[in-house]
């Protein structure tokens, strides 16, 4: 492959054999070095040839390494993946609200708000099972508070509200406190924080994040 395309540089046939090298470092388990290539050759030539079924295997597999680097606690390079093949308008249908709701976790983690807060909207745009939407919902609600968006936090809360959505009683009650701790409003603040202390002594679950 590599003898082919030397042979036929900046050409599509150069394109095919490069295309064809990364999907046999796919094949081998190297998906990260397998994608790197197919990015290249995309980048390179966007107009003429470029990387061949590059939609296809990059919704085959991006989201595969995503998941297996954020579950080996490898949230940078989980990111650098995400950020480099799926936060692209092409790539919206192959990345599924969950997979944008924990990337969006990995964001928050990592130290990137503005990241978290741009994912967990297009994952509640996009819809998912109404607790999951909820959770996402509360989730962003944190991170506003995190950026110092008070309101905005209040706001999304109250648009959780409005909505009736089931949702964990215990999370959304803690996260409003904060709110009305920031706010100044302690009293309110105060009853907020009963109500998630008394939610979480209702499951066994639940207990570990009073």
């Amino acid at each position: 492959l590599r003898g082919e395309a030397f042979l036929w540089p900046h050409t599509p046939i150069e394109d095919e054999a490069l295309s064809s090298a990364a999907q046999l470092f796919i094949s081998m388990g190297l998906i990260e070095d397998g994608l790197n290539l197919y990015r290249w050759v995309e980048q390179r030539t966007p107009t003429r040839g470029g990387a061949i079924a590059y939609d296809e295997v990059v919704c085959s597999n991006a989201p595969k390494l995503f998941d297996v680097l954020r579950n080996q606690g490898d949230v940078t390079r989980a990111l650098g993946i995400y950020r480099s093949f799926l936060d692209d308008v092409r790539m919206h249908a192959c990345v599924d609200p969950q997979t944008r709701s924990d990337a969006a976790t990995a964001a928050q983690a990592a130290g990137l708000p503005d990241l978290a807060a741009k994912w967990l909207g297009q994952a509640v745009a996009e819809g998912v099972a109404r607790a999951d939407a909820a959770e996402n919902l509360v989730q962003l609600a944190s991170i506003y508070l995190e950026e110092g968006k008070v309101d905005s936090a209040a706001k999304t809360l109250d648009y959780l509200e409005n909505l009736q959505m089931e949702r964990s009683s215990l999370r959304t009650d803690a996260v409003r406190a904060d709110v009305l701790a920031a706010q100044g409003r302690f009293d309110d603040a105060i009853s907020s924080y009963d109500n998630a202390i008394e939610a979480s002594l209702r499951s066994i679950r639940t207990r570990a994040a009073v």
